[in-house]
């Protein structure tokens, strides 16, 4: 083995006296290893000890004067500040970031340390980060945000963490146009879906296929969800071309059709579907028993609705379910 693959090889598993001796000139005046020289796939012992989780190795090398900012040769281009937070060795981050490893620096695909600490888990990583100046609303190459990939996984604690911290609970990634409302709820994060609520989350965001976080709870079957996201306001007869699928599956999971919106003055899925227009989301809620004379705060009815509104195959079909005519509607 040649005495630079034993420098690598004693970085990596974290044997300092080796590290040293390695480094000093050797017998005959041999050279000792360059500090920064790479491994074969690209990176420096610094790297493979900030990876590795060896303080005492990254804390040895760096008063040595290891270039603290320098990028493997992979195509990832990480540096030992994105690998350490990325495996959640909070010491060394702080280590790396107290000899000037730059807080905001991009991996290829532009994951910061950030991103990855709080996809991982690591709450501790994510605040030392944050406190030396880390932007918590970075991009990385599809648009995703620490905030969105936290969302993502599950990682409630950190979710709040970084809503604490200023991050844009609304932001969207650019691959589908998903905010961490739409993938909390896809992935069933209830606890999650509340904080996001709870900061301003807009329950109608669409994302590039024009779903929901509605549609996309309605979908996975996560009931906790759907209730939590309509008892906010979500509208089902909001949810342009998919409306119907999404009526069909609120029904199927046991809600009530009759059940009243509190945050529309009192309105029924029936009369907010009249209202909109929605002739086939007005015909499935019906074939479900859906009462067309329940009256809303204001005393409307569906049918009065729709025929304010002018909709008159709506009206149509809302008097044939209840066996009167077009005159004896109008008089009502």
């Amino acid at each position: 083995m040649t005495r630079k693959n034993r420098f690598f090889q004693a970085a990596q598993k974290g044997h300092i006296v080796r590290i040293e001796k390695l480094l000093a000139p050797g017998f005959l005046g041999i050279k000792g290893v360059d500090l920064d020289t790479r491994d074969a796939n690209g990176k420096t012992a610094l790297m493979l000890a900030a990876e590795a989780g060896h303080r005492g190795v990254v804390d040895k090398l760096l008063a040595k004067g290891a270039d603290v900012n320098v990028r493997d040769t992979t195509y990832y281009s990480n540096t030992a500040l994105i690998l350490a937070a990325k495996k959640g060795h909070k010491e060394i981050v702080e280590s790396l970031l107290a000899k000037g490893a730059d807080v905001n620096a991009k991996s290829n695909q532009s994951y910061t340390a950030l991103i990855h600490a709080a996809r991982k888990g690591h709450n501790e990583v994510v605040d030392i980060l944050w406190n030396r100046g880390a932007d918590v609303n970075a991009q990385d190459h599809n648009g995703g945000t620490a905030l969105i990939g936290a969302a993502s996984v599950g990682h409630e604690e950190i979710v709040r963490s970084l809503l604490a911290k200023g991050a844009d609970v609304n932001i969207r990634d650019t691959a589908e146009g998903n905010t961490a409302l739409t993938i909390a709820a896809y992935a069933g994060h209830k606890e999650i879906v509340d904080s996001l609520l709870d900061k301003g989350a807009d329950l109608n965001a669409q994302d590039y296929r024009g779903f929901t976080a509605l549609m996309e709870a309605a979908f996975e079957g996560e009931k906790e969800i759907l209730d939590c996201l309509l008892e906010k306001g979500a509208d089902i007869d909001a949810q342009g071309i998919m409306g119907k699928e999404v009526a069909k599956i609120l029904l199927s999971s046991g809600r009530d059709v009759d059940a009243h919106n509190k945050k529309h003055y009192g309105y029924t899925a029936l009369m907010l579907a009249a209202e909109k227009g929605h002739k086939e989301i007005v015909e499935i809620l019906l074939a479900n028993g859906a009462t067309v004379d329940i009256q809303n705060n204001h005393g409307g009815t569906a049918l009065m609705i729709a025929e304010e509104k002018g909709y008159e195959e709506i009206a149509d079909n809302l008097r044939q379910s209840i066996g009167i005519g077009k005159l004896n509607s109008v008089a009502r």
